[in-house]
């Protein structure tokens, strides 16, 4: 773990700019822990970005302090660079102009010319010499941000967080620790064992929340000495408790509230398979007036109060968006823990997640007929 350190400490100190990130299907602590090490990044005087896929911030982390750093797309990471060769020459007049699709770039010399031999075109460097990924089990989980921009991945290096057991180990240099309960634990231990004199009462908030959230409260039945007595140091280097009790657990809208009511009201086992699932109509959101993304709060509770459940299967009804139409389509979102493979029991339906939760879409079909359709799926893919 040493060595694994110092390489850490090491890249950190080489990088020009760093790109933090996490992903799409963020969790607490994804965001949390990715928060406490932006802000010691900021503390050591980095230039550094934090982002995550279409990240929108929502009410309950609030408090987080530096949440409205977060971005929800990366773009613009190299520059189109041409370079003239002035042989001791000067520009006396530089001008442009568009013309359909084409710009017009005239510049004009102080003496003699300038030829098209002196001119040379090609991309910049990318902005990040350094990405550092948080809470994050493989690429593809980092959604358009790794999709869109693979050369930069493949080019750059790369220092890996993470507790999960499905980590793909996917980083120049992975800090893995499966015993942890949480990524915060990890973020902590690494920061505390190499600069414990950086943090700060925002650095013990953002790492207390991220171990809060992942364990729901300490609420989970696998917490170790390790983690309570990182809590107990988080507390007296002056984390927020009480702020993060109040927003994670006790802040819930009336409207989710309604939601979960309805979803819980339905929710039917399949024991031998470890399996639950759930189904919400269009209506129920109409009347309730929550919206999908309020549904993986109902679902967290659900692994609190049914431990040996490891995979949560919750449909729902949205609109269509067909134009000049009421059609409603059946939405998907599948949750597992890592005993189980989120995309692989779904994967007939072009999921979209990663290993622990994916999202789908069943075509055509009504609500009834798509609880049939998963189930069966669900329960023959388990068999096999």
């Amino acid at each position: 773990m040493l060595e694994i350190n110092q390489q850490i400490i090491s890249q950190i100190e080489k990088a020009r700019q760093i790109l933090l990130v996490f992903k799409k299907n963020w969790e607490t602590d994804s965001v949390a822990s990715a928060l406490a090490l932006f802000l010691w990044l900021k503390k050591t005087d980095k230039l550094v970005d934090v982002m995550a896929d279409g990240f929108i911030a929502p009410a309950e982390l609030k408090f987080l302090p530096a949440l409205e750093e977060i971005k929800p797309e990366l773009h613009n990471l190299q520059k189109f660079v041409i370079n003239l060769k002035l042989n001791q020459n000067q520009v006396s007049d530089f001008a442009y102009d568009t013309d359909g699709d084409n710009l017009k770039i005239f510049l004009t010399p102080k003496t003699g010319e300038f030829k098209e031999s002196d001119v040379t075109a090609g991309q910049s460097n990318f902005l990040y010499d350094l990405i550092i990924t948080v809470d994050t089990p493989d690429l593809n989980s980092l959604g358009a941000i790794y999709e869109k921009n693979l050369d930069f991945f493949f080019n750059t290096p790369l220092i890996n967080f993470d507790h999960a057991t499905g980590n793909e180990h996917f980083g120049q240099i992975n800090l893995i620790d499966v015993r942890a309960n949480s990524t915060a634990e990890i973020i902590y231990q690494f920061l505390h064992d190499n600069f414990s004199a950086n943090f700060d009462e925002n650095i013990a908030t953002c790492l207390l929340a991220g171990i809060m959230g992942a364990t729901t409260g300490f609420k989970t039945g696998n917490i170790s000495p390790q983690t309570l007595g990182i809590t107990s140091e988080l507390l007296a280097l002056g984390s927020n408790r009480e702020q993060i009790v109040q927003n994670l657990f006790h802040a819930k809208s009336l409207s989710a509230l309604k939601l979960w009511g309805r979803l819980l009201a339905r929710l039917q086992p399949d024991r031998a398979n470890h399996l639950v699932w759930s189904l919400l109509s269009y209506d129920d959101f109409i009347k309730s007036g929550a919206t999908p993304t309020d549904i993986k709060g109902a679902v967290k509770e659900l692994v609190t109060s049914l431990p040996q459940a490891e995979i949560i299967l919750i449909l729902y009804e949205q609109p269509s968006g067909e134009v000049g139409t009421e059609a409603l389509a059946v939405h998907g979102q599948l949750f597992t823990s890592p005993n189980y493979s989120a995309l692989d029991l779904v994967r007939a339906f072009r999921p979209a997640g990663d290993k622990t939760f994916a999202h789908f879409i069943i075509p055509e079909a009504k609500l009834l007929e798509a609880e049939k359709i998963m189930i069966d799926e669900i329960r023959k893919k388990i068999a096999n």
